[in-house]
């Protein structure tokens, strides 16, 4: 279709000049308010979740990748050599360790309050405080650190609190007093020994790789002269790290900004978050999924279970008797996030144990099985707080999204499925494969029929 001149010419000012009247229009408006909830989500329809967190022994320690292992403990022994070594006190290296450059916020409980923890008494579990079998149960971080290899919790046996041996090098035993000491300026300069409070007396240099010293960890420093020149084997050579003793002017720059505050620069308190909160693998977990779940929409419908534990069965998910390492017995099944059910997986997911293996593929059948199922009480039963609401034909929404998160450290270790095999081989890149019985069958298997 032409338009004539005239009209071009009226529809250009007409732009031109609602175009001048949005540029002079004062910058009132609101600031833009995002949603929360995934926009593919229908808003009155609140979804269902199933949380699964790896609960297997290797979630018990303080370090990445596996130097050492035993699927019901932390380490065959304590003080296990491959955990000596400097750069496993590193973030360089291992990740699990404190990073000086990363804030460590305090987990929250079901009410939203945030833990505490201090480093002068910081608690070897900062969400159950009192350990069976563990003592003490805090640590004065300024005298008595030690650093944890890992800490093996579970409902049956015993539970133990082990340690890495200190580098050989960083510490002595100074023969003319029987004194065990510590360097705090390895990497930094001349040696500086310093006696280590407490019972000290030692008469061989390796019992002091056992004893109290003060909270330290190490940094990367590629410009040591000792250092090698082979750029990838640095992270590996302990030449090329420098000690940090955590005192009230060790901090380094976390928010980015190229200076260090005087608040950065107090690190204790974050050390002791990291101690307390985040020092293995599961206290990590657990504090992600504190942060994370607190924020949970009431109305979203949450249920929640372990590898091995909180499950019904090795094939079915659903459970009135969930329980932790220590805790009460509590039903795992789906209901809004809110009151009691809030609180009852506030209080497993604080004492959930770690021990056995990794069948992740297992957890995640379940799963699929349990938003497989219909009727009372079942995953799209549209009134979960009162009994005898659904009846045929009514009663439950099958346009219900579902959503399944799994938290785990590792790959799996059950044995060979069936009814699964290879659901995914005819799928277009990058989402087919040739693998058989993979996560990404059994998670392709349920997403195409539930």
């Amino acid at each position: 279709m032409n338009l004539s001149s005239t009209l071009r010419k009226a529809l250009a000012s007409l732009l031109i000049f609602g175009s001048l009247c949005w540029m002079m229009t004062p910058a009132h408006s609101a600031p833009l308010d995002i949603s929360e909830i995934p926009l593919f989500l229908t808003a009155n329809v609140p979804p269902n979740v199933v949380l699964t967190l790896d609960d297997s022994g290797s979630m018990s320690r303080a370090f990445t990748p596996d130097l050492c292992g035993n699927p019901n403990d932390v380490c065959n022994n304590d003080e296990y050599d491959n955990l000596e070594p400097r750069y496993v006190k590193s973030s360089h290296y291992n990740p699990i360790y404190y990073n000086p450059e990363v804030t460590y916020t305090a987990p929250v409980d079901a009410s939203g309050a945030s833990l505490t923890t201090a480093f002068g008494s910081a608690w070897v579990n900062g969400y159950v405080n009192a350990l069976p079998d563990i003592d003490p149960d805090s640590f004065d971080l300024a005298l008595q650190y030690r650093p944890t290899a890992g800490m093996y919790l579970r409902s049956s046996g015993t539970q133990s609190h082990k340690f890495m041996g200190h580098f050989a090098s960083d510490v002595r035993c100074r023969s003319s007093t029987d004194r065990c000491q510590y360097n705090s300026n390895v990497g930094i300069g001349a040696a500086n020994r310093i006696n280590m409070a407490g019972t000290t007396s030692c008469s061989a240099s390796s019992q002091c790789q056992t004893r109290q010293m003060p909270a330290y960890y190490y940094v990367f420093d590629g410009t040591n002269t000792s250092c090698t020149a082979v750029v990838a084997d640095q992270k590996e050579d302990n030449d090329c790290y420098d000690i940090r003793i955590v005192s009230a002017t060790s901090g380094a720059d976390r928010d980015g900004n190229d200076t260090i505050s005087p608040a950065e620069a107090d690190e204790r308190q974050n050390f002791a978050n990291w101690y307390s909160f985040y020092r293995t693998r599961s206290l990590a977990t657990i504090a992600s999924a504190s942060i994370a779940f607190y924020d949970f929409d009431a109305s979203t419908r949450l249920a929640w279970q372990g590898l091995n534990s909180c499950r019904g069965s090795a094939s079915s998910l659903e459970t009135a008797s969930c329980q932790g390492w220590q805790a009460p017995s509590v039903s795992n099944a789906i209901k809004p996030f809110s009151g009691t059910h809030k609180q009852n997986f506030y209080s497993w997911l604080f004492r959930q144990g770690f021990s056995s293996g990794t069948p992740l593929r297992e957890a995640m059948i379940r799963a699929g099985a349990y938003f497989s199922t219909t009727g009372e009480n079942s995953p799209y039963d549209d009134d979960l707080l009162n009994a005898g609401t659904v009846s045929v034909g009514s009663g439950q929404l099958s346009c219900r999204k579902n959503f399944h998160i799994l938290m785990t450290d590792g790959i799996w270790t059950d044995s060979t499925l069936s009814g699964i095999g290879s659901q995914d081989n005819a799928l277009p890149a990058p989402y087919g494969d040739s693998n058989t019985n993979s996560l990404a069958d059994v998670a392709y298997k349920y997403w195409l029929f539930v």
